[in-house]
């Protein structure tokens, strides 16, 4: 997409937003190499902590901050 397609369809125009998703979960991991179970582990975790919020939204509250 190019960027004036972005943001006229109201999309962020970098990629900011993913970065520091990443590096806050490179973070909440904490090993340079983990072990699949450990990689797999924190990976389920984070996708409960998004279920949570997007049930949260769908009910008309807004996310815990972090």
């Amino acid at each position: 997409m190019a960027p004036s397609e972005m943001v006229s369809a109201n999309l962020p125009r970098s990629n900011n937003s993913i970065e520091g998703w990443h590096n806050a979960f490179a973070k909440r991991v904490s090993i340079a190499h983990p072990t699949t179970t450990k990689l797999t582990g924190k990976i389920r975790r984070e996708q409960s902590k998004f279920e949570v919020d997007i049930a949260q939204i769908r009910q008309g509250q807004g996310p815990k901050p972090k």
